[in-house]
Formats: C-alpha cells, structure tokens, sequence
C-alpha cells in the first residue's frame, strides 16, 4: 500500500481513494438490502449467505463464477498474509543465532534462493506456525465465538491504534511539513496499482451477511459500516500525508 501511494501521485490517490471507498460503501449496502429482501422472499430471520444469494438472484453460473473468484481470492490473500507473517516473526523473533545477520524482507527474488539456511529455516518454521493458526481457526466456529471476536477486534484496534499514534509523533521530526519534490501530482501510468491496492484494502463484501448476523440490533449495521469505510478512509489518507511529507 505504502507504495503504491507514493508512486501514484498526491491527486491521483487520493481521488481514487474517495471513488473505491464510495463503491465499497455502496456496495456494502446493496449486499444488505439484498439480504434483506431474500430474507423475506424465505420467509425467515437467519442469515442468507453470498452464495446463496448469488444463486436466488442471478443464476447459477454467477454462483459458479463468484466460487471461482472467491476461492482464488481466499488462496492468494491466505499465502499472502503468510508469508508477511513469517518474514515479520523471524527478522523480529530470530530463532537461530545467526539469523540475526540477515534481512528477510530486503532479500529480492524467490525466498528459496536466500543464500542464509538459517533465514531460511527460521522463515518455515514461521510459516507452519501460521498454517497450524489458520487451521485451528478455520475448524472453530468464530460466530459462536464472542470473546474470540471481541479479542481480535481489540488487537485489531490496538494495531491501528498504534500505527496512528506511531506516525502523528514522527510527523514533527520526520515530517517537518516540506513536501517531497520527487512526488508526482499525478501518474496515470500507476493507475491500476493504487486502484487495485485501495479496492482490496476494503475487500470484505463476502463476510457482510455473516457480519450483519452478529449485532442483535439490526439498526445499527449501517453504521457500523459506515463508520468502518470512514476508519479506513481516514487511516489511509494519514498513511499518505505522511508518506509525501518529511
């Protein structure tokens, strides 16, 4: 995210910012007065899925193609987020002594060509630790788990927390309120990159209808979301500012 902001232009991101984040918005809020209707259409107060409001009101090849997509979607973010996880751990939490002398994330290409067997090791054993994560989340039932959601929200929140304090107390030394000459105003040529970047920052529209389950006040769903985009938005235009300025 960092650069696809930077390399995108001051004007160029933050338009595109307000555009994704008003189409995920509204989206938002089509998948639940979809819901909404399908529930009635059922005649019945339990959560309609995606996919099966896929099937009601498009047919079943979209229904096929939205399993497609999402599963290609959940594989690449899944191998994503793990391997962000397991250079993190071991460049912070090394595991053998001489891991200490190497750089995970500065190395550039495939990470089995690391020359360092010992960054190597460290990043597969971080790597199975998530993997035995994730699988220990993926066989609980997160819905009927409300202190295990209240739990993450919170660490969650603690990290967001963190990020914004972290960067408002750099911004008067480091960001000393001189903008970055090398930073374009706009570059179509990245328009694609900070597009997709901000779109899949937000990406969430697939958990809306097991999301909008859990609070027993219907009412208060919207704006809920509508307080969640604006977090993100808010989060993300703090992140740029103090990118392009030093």
């Amino acid at each position: 995210m960092p650069y696809a902001i930077a390399n995108g232009g001051i004007v160029a991101s933050s338009l595109l910012l307000i555009f994704s984040s008003t189409l995920s918005l509204l989206s938002m809020v089509w998948i639940l007065e979809t819901q909404e209707r399908a529930k009635y259409q059922k005649g019945t107060r339990l959560m309609v899925d995606y996919g099966e409001l896929c099937g009601m009101y498009l047919g079943e090849r979209a229904l096929r193609m939205y399993e497609i997509a999402l599963s290609i979607f959940v594989i690449s973010s899944a191998w994503m987020y793990a391997s962000i996880f397991a250079v993190s751990i071991a460049n912070t939490f090394p595991l053998s002594s001489n891991a200490t002398l190497c750089d995970i994330s500065g190395h550039t290409g495939p990470l089995w060509n690391v020359s360092e067997l010992d960054c190597w090791i460290d990043y597969l054993v971080y790597l199975a630790l998530f993997a035995l994560l994730m699988g220990i989340l993926v066989r609980t039932d997160i819905g009927s788990m409300k202190n295990l959601q209240l739990g993450l929200t919170c660490v969650g929140l603690v990290a967001l927390l963190t990020m914004v304090i972290t960067v408002l107390i750099a911004l008067p030394t480091d960001g000393a309120a001189q903008l970055d000459r090398k930073t374009k105003i706009f570059n179509p040529s990245k328009f694609g990159t900070v597009f997709g970047t901000f779109v899949f920052a937000q990406l969430c529209h697939h958990g809306i209808p097991l999301l909008s389950s859990i609070p027993k006040n219907p009412r208060i769903v919207r704006p809920v979301f509508v307080g969640v985009i604006s977090t993100t938005v808010s989060t993300l235009f703090l992140n740029k500012w103090s990118l392009i300025l030093k």
